[in-house]
């Protein structure tokens, strides 16, 4: 019993001398260096929200650079619409075979793409060559929406500048 209390005893001192010691290359004068703030990506945004689906998560990035991106999701039962402004919407999708066909709103130029594997899936990429790194990426991912109905979201998509 002293034997196993003795031990604790040396355990806790060696455990409170580790934590209480300090390096020679710790400056409690350093701080760690890091921005300010971020800059938000320029935005994407639905103009007009379609009839039954609401708002369900929005979801902050961080990217390089210290930019912030974000992906808000809108959601109607099986339906939903997500829309990317900054982070790559093909890092949410595994591997597939995609065809893709080039789509002109009065603004905006997308690859609409979609997949036999998944033909519920449909994918509008923005061209990337508009907008300068980490912003890079944006476009609209849909599940059960009717590819009409995709036409019509992209055409009244709004790009809000960074903030």
């Amino acid at each position: 019993m002293l034997r196993t209390s003795i031990g604790a005893a040396v355990g806790l001192a060696l455990l409170a001398a580790a934590g209480c010691a300090s390096t020679a290359s710790e400056d409690p004068g350093v701080r760690p260096t890091r921005a300010a703030e971020f800059t938000s990506c320029p935005s994407l945004r639905l103009s007009e929200i379609p009839d039954g689906f609401k708002v369900s998560r929005r979801q902050l990035e961080a990217l390089s650079d210290n930019h912030m991106g974000e992906v808000t999701t809108y959601a109607d039962g099986k339906r939903s619409i997500k829309v990317y402004s900054g982070p790559d919407l093909y890092d949410s999708l595994e591997d597939l075979d995609l065809t893709a066909d080039v789509v002109r709103t009065d603004e905006f130029e997308f690859e609409l793409s979609s997949t036999l594997l998944q033909p519920e899936l449909l994918i509008a990429v923005m061209d990337e060559e508009q907008f300068d790194e980490p912003c890079d990426s944006h476009g609209v991912l849909t599940r059960h929406v009717e590819r009409a109905q995709m036409l019509e979201l992209l055409a009244g998509l709004e790009l809000h500048p960074s903030r």
